[in-house]
């Protein structure tokens, strides 16, 4: 097994095809800075499980790992919502995104929570 083998990499990988489809898509949001940062925060998503793969061997290294992946999902989120009440996106859209995104942070979150649990690390 390896990252590719992730349903939560796998996610976020199309996730960021789907992002850069959308900002594509509208020339307005390629001038509007949000939208590089949701490109960035989008593409951390599956970089940082691929990376906390890496080092499974070190579960505490990996779950470090996935929290950072966990954030760069929630940061995305935010991203979503602040192109929406900024009425770059419509209504439709952001409400796609909001739950793609806040589904991948639920399955990265109950990943964390298995790790933990089967190794045995308490939450500091």
């Amino acid at each position: 097994m390896n990252f590719n083998d992730l349903a939560i990499y796998k996610i976020g990988l199309n996730l960021t095809k789907e992002v850069q489809t959308l900002i594509n898509s509208k020339s307005a949001l390629s001038y509007f800075s949000v939208s590089k940062q949701l490109v960035r925060s989008s593409c951390s998503v599956p970089a940082n499980i691929a990376e906390g793969f890496a080092k499974k061997v070190y579960p505490k290294e990996f779950i470090r790992y996935l929290n950072i992946a966990l954030g760069s999902s929630d940061e995305s989120q935010s991203h979503i919502a602040v192109l929406f009440v900024n009425n770059y996106i419509a209504q439709k859209e952001f409400d796609y995104f909001s739950a793609k995104y806040k589904g991948l942070s639920i399955k990265i979150l109950k990943l964390i929570k298995t790790i933990r649990k089967d190794k045995n690390i308490p939450i500091k």
